[in-house]
């Protein structure tokens, strides 16, 4: 029975095909080492197991899901350690993997997990300031909160001290005994052997060779033997005594052609110590696992025939390649953790995270004040109130919504797709429209904070607001939810630095055109016509409306607010990826 299965999968990018009718299997409490050079087509296909990718042909199954089709069903039982990266940069060890651990029914005790992962020195320490094999270590961390069956692995020990290596080895190993099937992909020959039942190598999309590390080292057709001594051995005279040529590979270390039996190692020994040469290391019969490694991806290999390799069944009952048999059954349903909890965990760190952020303070809070307090006090703009401080503060207010909601949010998320944050939680149980919303609700708490800023600011210039602060209240709230549609709208088409550029360029046409510093009316006409149809100026309007003596909202406002807030996160929802 099969927790992962491959049957001739196909992927391509463009015109490039990077997995190329690749198949294999991994069981429940196996681990499988898939190995191969750069651009071999490894990350490809974990990525393609995780859901990120989409075959052009074949099939996958993650415990007899479709990673892409049933997300959903399946997030819960898998855990993925990805290459670099995937963690807010603000938030300290402790913190990221009680986040990940709160979007489970069942998780890991938290601080138990980073112990044993080895963290706990640094389980306050936030993740920009943890070393490149502390950031790995809490990366394995978050894969396994969730108490996953099939965990994914790429790069899980690159950078890694030798301590941290023996902490990964160790969760490994215990994944194994718990029954987990571990898919792991890397670069460490020496990993794979010390941890890999089963070892699968790719080149160029293709599976070449499977089977363990022993039998692996034992599919070379060469028979010789491999020893290490002093640099400098006069090898001909070694040749001589043993009737077969032998070469310095590098220095300090020999490979003889000779037969490995008892006679010829015999011979190698004695002109050794005839000569007083130390015997460092000697190796006979089977080649090293770099050598099959080399033996079937270098300039040089011997390929089998297709489909070929040394090929054999695992230990554990799963096909070594192949995409005959059936697949596991579909896992059982999983009890969840409920959207609200989920909800209102992300929630938090969408707040913690903005209030973590100069930048996102100062464009909250910083340029809203510095704008009314100097408006107010400099009469330059033509607000047609005796008081200016009384048209800029419902403006300023209305501002600020659009810096935070739009501007902030934009940017933010943005950037948390680049640093593969948004990547990260894709293979998490939360749910697309749970974050959105999430982060629509964060926007909405750090306007609580704005308000309580600017609020006193206002009055303490001399604005004595009347109205409905009801009817301003519902505005906001509509509003909110357009802008923060606008701003993932931009996060989710384009790439960070153009989401900052375009986040800031809407900025400033929406605060030219939205009656908030200049009064809608000193605009030319047809412009004029236009900014009434933006959300800026209809919340605008509807703040001077609703804050002014008998307070009452133009019908025309409500309208744009709540098309506004209809259409924005739509779009945003159709357009949202999670890289």
């Amino acid at each position: 029975m099969a927790a992962v299965e491959i049957s001739d999968l196909v992927v391509r990018f463009g015109e490039v095909t990077a997995v190329d009718g690749l198949s294999f299997r991994a069981a429940a409490g196996e681990v499988v080492a898939l190995l191969g050079p750069n651009g071999a087509g490894k990350t490809t296909t974990i990525e393609t197991l995780e859901g990120y990718r989409r075959p052009a042909s074949g099939s996958v199954r993650v415990l007899g899901l479709d990673p892409v089709a049933s997300r959903t069903d399946l997030t819960p039982h898998i855990g993925v350690m990805l290459q670099v990266g995937g963690v807010y940069p603000a938030m300290n060890a402790l913190d990221a993997v009680r986040l990940f651990a709160a979007y489970h029914a069942d998780p890991e005790d938290p601080e138990e997990l980073v112990e044993r992962v080895g963290l706990t020195a640094v389980r306050r320490t936030r993740w920009r300031r943890l070393s490149g094999g502390e950031q790995q270590r809490l990366s394995l961390a978050l894969a396994l909160v969730g108490k996953p069956s099939v965990v994914f692995l790429d790069e899980p020990t690159a950078g890694v001290d030798p301590v941290g290596r023996l902490a990964i080895r160790s969760v490994i190993t215990d994944l194994r005994e718990r029954g987990a099937c571990v898919l792991l992909a890397t670069h460490e020959l020496d990993e794979a052997e010390r941890l890999a039942d089963r070892v699968v190598i790719v080149d160029k999309g293709r599976v070449v060779a499977s089977g363990s590390p022993a039998e692996l080292r034992a599919g070379g057709d060469e028979r010789r033997i491999r020893f290490s001594a002093p640099a400098g051995v006069d090898t001909g005279a070694l040749g001589d005594a043993l009737g077969a040529p032998v070469t310095e590979e590098s220095p300090g270390e020999y490979l003889a052609g000779a037969e490995p039996t008892p006679a010829n190692v015999a011979r190698l020994t004695a002109w050794l110590a005839e000569h007083d040469l130390a015997l460092a290391d000697l190796h006979t019969g089977r080649q090293t696992l770099e050598e099959a490694f080399l033996r079937v991806t270098g300039p040089d290999a011997r390929r089998p025939p297709t489909g070929g390799g040394v090929h054999s069944e695992s230990s554990h009952g799963g096909a070594a390649a192949g995409g005959g048999g059936g697949g596991a059954e579909t896992p059982p349903p999983r009890g969840e953790r409920g959207t609200l909890g989920r909800l209102a965990a992300q929630t938090r760190a969408e707040v913690t995270m903005t209030l973590r952020r100069g930048e996102s303070v100062l464009l909250a809070l910083g340029i809203p004040v510095l704008l009314l307090v100097f408006f107010s006090l400099v009469d330059v703009l033509p607000t047609g109130t005796d008081q200016p401080v009384d048209f800029l503060a419902p403006g300023i207010l209305a501002l600020a919504v659009m810096s935070t909601a739009m501007v902030g949010l934009a940017i933010a998320t943005g950037f948390e797709r680049e640093y593969v944050v948004l990547k990260r939680l894709g293979t998490t149980p939360l749910r697309r429209g749970e974050l959105l919303a999430a982060k629509t609700a964060g926007v909405l708490a750090v306007l609580c904070v704005q308000l309580a800023v600017l609020l006193p600011v206002a009055l303490a210039l001399g604005w004595r607001p009347g109205g409905n602060a009801a009817l301003a209240l519902g505005a906001v709230l509509l509003a909110t939810v357009g802008f923060a549609g606008l701003g993932l709208t931009m996060a989710g088409a384009l790439a960070a630095m153009t989401t900052l550029a375009a986040a800031n360029g809407l900025y400033l046409v929406l605060l030219l055109l939205g009656g908030m510093v200049v009064p809608l009316e000193k605009l030319p006409g047809g412009l004029r016509t236009i900014a009434r149809a933006l959300p800026a100026a209809a919340l605008s309007d509807a703040l001077h409306g609703a804050l002014a003596t008998g307070g009452s909202v133009p019908a025309r406002a409500w309208t744009v607010l709540a098309a506004w807030a209809v259409v924005a996160p739509a779009v945003a929802a159709l357009t949202f990826r999670w890289e």
